[in-house]
């Protein structure tokens, strides 16, 4: 889960939107496209992606090189479900204006869409690395990691390749927290290794990122997911806490397409109401709970928690992250009278880690 307001990035796209100067204009053709860009800029947020097309289109009628204008066309297509029409204008944004981390994230975006896995994960190691010389440094909370040495060389997988350019063709809380995706898929393949029983399952999908890792770190077992579609529940903020409105632009059909439907079963609904339709006789060997708030987290730790086969694996994002405090206040109450204790991981959302005993 992302921390609540970060930075320029827009929750609704899954890069962020440059408005860069475009070289030399007249004052009147900058007025112009400044002005173009903001209103495209408001249809990406209203996610009104066929009248972004438009205007976009209208906009390169008279500004042909704008990268901006060409990388929202890209954007557009790709969110319409138009993989196909949206590589050349973001292949055109890139070229641009090569050095832009945006314009070449949008491209990696658009070679994931069409399968072309191998390209996609270069251009994402590609709008990392400009994310991270661009000066001035685009966050302070960014850092550089290197890549496990053993997943590099000795123990190389296809499927972990796939997640990576999934993850750095993503929304920057996944593209720059390749330390939580490495987390989560060293524990799990050690703990199936070892022959820890049991399906997995997932408390808090939104657009099924982690999700998608879960069920590829684990084919052969079951993974439940459980998800509102709607945001939090209302009542768990005040009135005038930002976070109590975020979450709310989950798209189910999108998220299902992205993690698929062959040996998952979805749990829409509000949890742990939604729980009731489950087999009493479930059995878990990972559970990732990721609900961002107190309640939530305390019913998903009281529901999984007894069904964890020992040896089994509970990761609970955000418990280190000081912007979702109900996430620890609720686990630490919970796990008081039980013998086992968190591990930290030094990923972006303060993931923490319990192998059950």
């Amino acid at each position: 889960m992302p921390p609540p307001g970060e930075g320029r990035y827009n929750r609704s796209i899954h890069w962020p939107v440059g408005m860069e100067e475009e070289g030399a204009l007249s004052g009147e053709a900058e007025r112009d496209l400044r002005e173009r860009l903001a209103a495209a800029t408001a249809l990406v947020r209203a996610q009104e992606w066929e009248g972004l097309g438009r205007a976009c289109r209208d906009g390169l009628a008279r500004h042909p090189g704008s990268g901006d204008l060409h990388h929202l066309l890209g954007l557009a297509e790709l969110q319409a479900g138009r993989p196909g029409q949206a590589l050349a204008p973001l292949e055109r944004a890139a070229r641009l204006d090569p050095r832009h981390p945006g314009f070449m994230q949008g491209l990696a975006r658009g070679l994931r869409a069409l399968g072309r896995t191998e390209e996609a994960f270069r251009a994402g190691e590609q709008a990392w690395q400009l994310a991270m010389t661009r000066a001035p440094a685009p966050s302070p909370a960014q850092y550089l990691q290197a890549r496990p040495i053993n997943r590099v060389q000795f123990r190389k997988s296809c499927a972990l390749d796939d997640l990576v350019a999934l993850f750095l063709s993503s929304p920057p809380y996944h593209a720059e927290d390749l330390a939580r995706l490495y987390f989560l898929a060293d524990n799990i393949t050690r703990a199936l290794s070892l022959g820890v029983s049991g399906d997995l399952a997932e408390f808090g999908v939104w657009r099924g990122h982690s999700a998608r890792a879960l069920k590829m770190l684990a084919p052969g077992r079951m993974l439940y997911l459980f998800e509102s579609f709607s945001g939090f529940p209302p009542g768990r903020f005040a009135e005038d806490d930002r976070r109590r409105g975020l979450f709310r632009d989950c798209d189910a059909a999108r998220t299902r397409a992205l993690v698929g439907e062959d040996q998952v079963i979805w749990v829409p609904g509000i949890f742990p109401e939604s729980a009731a339709r489950i087999p009493s006789g479930l059995r878990l060997a990972v559970a990732h709970v990721d609900f961002g708030e107190a309640e939530a987290t305390r019913a998903a730790l009281e529901f999984a928690y007894p069904r964890l086969s020992p040896g089994g694996l509970l990761f609970l994002h955000d418990y280190g992250h000081d912007g979702w405090p109900g996430v620890a206040q609720a686990a630490d109450a919970f796990l008081a009278d039980k013998p086992e204790r968190l591990t930290l991981a030094p990923d972006r959302g303060g993931t923490a880690l319990l192998i059950k005993g």
